[in-house]
Parts: structure tokens; C-alpha cells; sequence
């Protein structure tokens, strides 16, 4: 007589088997999910603090312009950016334990599959040596014929649940598996966001030795410090002369078709969080005889030392640059440019660190440095340009008139060139 009803025990039993949760198993994803959520927990704690830090340090820049701000601001920005690097190190940590408890998940289903795809091999090959009997003899072997059509029925439900079975399983390791690929990129996503703070925490440390100079400058002195900053603005105004007299004799063709007309979205926001401090054109402050009379050529956005500029569209860098290699030109600081291919540049300057080289190819949303308050810059900010690609060049500033920055290499654009960002942001 056939073994049919053996045969189904056995299924049913390794079904069951295969559902079954390993106690050990079980035991550790508890524990990694406790740890993960204990690093969670230190994060939002972190973070909270990193709030704070940023509220301060706003309402430092916002304040009068005194050493003691100035000194105080520089510590603030470096308890923020310590800050910053344990939040990433914590996030990493718990990407990890996330990603060692889906590698356990993982397996644990692999192995149940198995067992059940060993099952499901097992209850086939008995269903072929019952198909190799012939019906016949199939009947003769059960005491009636009901016996024998629910043996059939048997055989039947045995093979298709343990079939769906095994594809639910398989489902759910692929999903596992792509839970598993996700996490990896994103901890490799904050990897990478580490050595970004790695290189913030290099600009606090920049900072704390700008803040060791300024006191050796002044000695600790307000009346020293406020000579100082006059003798920069005076520089500063010195030079805003020259270039824009030397500007508005560069006489490059521009092609108004050669860019795009105005239009929202043509350019993104080159910072994550956006307050603008000075708008383009005949501003309040251009109006109080800043900038020549010739007005605010760009934006500024509010952004402490350390925050993070990107791109505004994909493109190729034009070039990089810091005119602070020359002692007493206060300008663009470190800045970037970039030529998008739908006929504008954009600029982006008094940054702290530039993380992209002339000529690589950039994609809209790039990290390519650092805010920060080099040049000449009234606290840390994010100056940033547009112009048409046609009327802008990159040049080494030597006119016969050129005095404290001469010989730097820097920006410069035929007047007509100058866009309003707000027009393609």
C-alpha cells in the first residue's frame, strides 16, 4: 500500500519546522534592536544640542560687531561641529547594527527556505513514484475508492501549500536582501558624510587658530580690534573701486538668447536651510555706498562655518580660487565656479573649504565645500552669483590700477552679465 498519509506527516511536519523561530536568533535581534534604539536615542539628544548650539551662534552673528562676539562665535561653531561628527558617528553605529540584524534576518530565512524547498523535493519525488504506479494498482492498494481520491487530495494540498510557501519566503528574503543593499549605501552615505565632518572639524580647529591670531592681533584689546576691521572695510572699499571700474570697461559679447529667460527651479538652492541676509541689485546696504554704487552683484544666505554648499545645477567647474593667498585682499575669500550647460555660471564664495577641483564634472545638488567668513566677509556666510557664461571670465587681476589685490586670480564679468539669482532659484 502507498505512503501517502507518512508522506503528508512529513510535509506538514517540515512546514512547521521551517516556521519555527530559533530562540538564539531571537535573543540577538532583541538586543540589536535595543541597541539601535539607544544610539537613536543619543541622537535625538545630540541633536537637540546641535539646535541649540545654531541658535546661538545666529544670534551671535546678528549681534554688535565686538571681539568678545567674534571670540564667542568661534567656540560656538566648534562645539557645533564636535557635536555634528558624534551624531555621524552615532548614526553609522546604528546603520550598522541595522544592517548586521538584516544579514541575521537573512539568513534565518534562507535556511527556512531551504528547509522547505528540501521538503517540497522529497514530497515531490514520492508524488512521482506514486505517478509511476498505475491507477489500477493505486485503487487496488485502498480499501475503497473514497480512501484513495482523499490520499489524491492530500498529495494535492500538501504540494501547493508548501509551494506558496516557499515563494512567500523567497519573496521576503529578496525584500530582506534590498532592505539589506539599502542599508549598505546608506552607510556608505554616512561614511562619506563623516569625512565631510572630518573636514568640518578641520575648519573649527582653523577657527580656533583665527580665533589665537585675532587675540594675538589685538591682545585682547576692543579698541585694537575695531581698528582692525576699519582698516579692512577700508581695503575692502579700495578694491570694490578698482573692480568695478574695471569691469564696466569689459565690453564681451552677450547673447540674451545664450541663457535661459527667468523661470522657478532652473537653479537649486545652493544650501539645505535658506535665509537670505542681502538680496541682489540696489539694496539698503548697497544704497549706503557699498559696492561703488554699483550694487549687491549676487545673494547671501545666512550659513555658520562648516554648513554644507552645493551645486546649484549639474555643470563642469570653471575654475577655484582664494584671494586671501594675498595678504590684504579682501574679496571672494575661497570660491568656486561653475558652468552650467544651459548658458549660465553661478559663484560661490567666502567659503571655508572647496571639495571640488577645475574641471570636474558636478551634478545639480553636489557637495563642493564649506561656508564660511574668508575674504571679506562681515560674519560667516554664503555669497552666491549668477551670470551669463558668456560675459563672466576667470582672470589674473594685474590692471595698472590694481593695488592690494593684484596678481590674484578671481572673477571677474562684464556689468550686463550680472543675473539675479532669485530670478532662477
Amino acid at each position: 500500500m502507498l505512503r501517502i498519509f507518512p508522506l503528508f506527516t512529513y510535509a506538514v511536519f517540515i512546514a512547521l519546522f521551517a516556521l519555527t523561530p530559533l530562540a538564539v536568533f531571537a535573543q540577538d535581534a532583541a538586543t540589536l534592536r535595543a541597541q539601535i534604539d539607544a544610539k537613536n536615542r543619543e541622537i535625538a539628544a545630540l541633536e537637540k544640542e546641535i539646535a541649540a548650539f545654531q541658535t546661538q551662534i545666529n544670534q551671535t552673528q546678528n549681534a554688535a560687531k565686538t571681539l568678545q562676539n567674534a571670540i564667542r562665535a568661534l567656540d560656538l561653531t566648534r562645539q557645533k561641529l564636535s557635536a555634528d561628527i558624534s551624531v555621524t558617528q552615532k548614526k553609522i553605529d546604528a546603520t550598522t547594527l541595522t544592517i548586521l540584524s538584516l544579514g541575521d534576518q537573512i539568513v534565518d530565512k534562507e535556511t527556512s527556505i531551504g528547509r522547505q524547498e528540501a521538503g517540497l523535493g522529497e514530497a515531490l519525488r514520492n508524488l512521482y513514484e506514486h505517478d509511476r504506479t498505475s491507477t489500477a494498482a493505486a485503487l487496488l492498494a485502498h480499501e475503497s475508492l473514497g480512501d484513495f481520491w482523499a490520499d489524491q487530495e492530500d498529495i494535492l494540498i500538501v504540494n501547493q501549500e508548501m509551494r506558496e510557501r516557499v515563494k512567500d519566503l523567497t519573496a521576503l528574503r529578496d525584500t530582506l536582501a534590498e532592505n539589506k543593499r539599502s542599508t549598505e549605501a546608506e552607510k556608505a552615505k554616512l561614511t562619506d558624510y563623516q569625512r565631510q565632518l572630518q573636514d568640518q572639524r578641520a575648519l573649527a580647529e582653523a577657527n580656533k587658530r583665527e580665533k589665537d591670531k585675532l587675540l594675538r592681533e589685538t591682545k585682547n584689546n576692543e579698541a585694537t580690534y575695531k581698528a582692525l576691521l576699519a582698516e579692512k572695510s577700508a581695503k575692502r572699499d579700495a578694491f570694490l573701486r578698482e573692480i568695478s571700474n574695471y569691469e564696466a570697461q569689459l565690453r564681451l559679447i552677450i547673447d540674451p538668447s545664450s541663457y535661459p529667460k527667468a523661470g522657478k527651479g532652473i537653479l537649486g538652492w545652493p544650501l539645505s536651510n535658506v535665509s537670505i541676509t542681502q538680496y541682489f541689485g540696489n539694496t539698503e546696504f548697497a544704497q549706503s555706498g557699498a559696492y561703488n554704487g554699483k550694487g549687491h552683484n549676487g545673494i547671501d544666505l545666512r550659513a555658520s562655518v562648516g554648513t554644507k554648499v552645493f551645486s546649484a545645477g549639474s555643470g563642469i567647474v570653471k575654475a577655484t580660487g582664494n584671494t586671501d593667498n594675498k595678504a590684504g585682499c579682501y574679496s571672494y575669500g575661497q570660491w568656486v565656479m561653475i558652468d552650467h550647460p544651459n548658458g549660465l555660471t553661478t559663484l560661490y564664495s567666502h567659503l571655508s573649504l572647496i571639495n571640488v577641483s577645475e574641471g570636474q564634472t558636478v551634478a545639480r545638488g553636489s557637495l563642493i565645500g564649506y561656508a564660511g567668513a574668508t575674504g571679506y566677509a562681515t560674519g560667516p556666510h554664503l555669497h552666491f552669483s549668477v551670470f551669463a557664461t558668456q560675459g563672466v571670465r576667470v582672470v589674473t587681476y594685474n590692471p595698472s590700477s590694481a593695488t592690494n589685490c593684484r596678481g590674484v586670480k578671481m572673477p571677474v564679468a562684464d556689468l550686463r552679465a550680472y543675473l539675479n539669482p532669485l530670478s532662477y532659484l
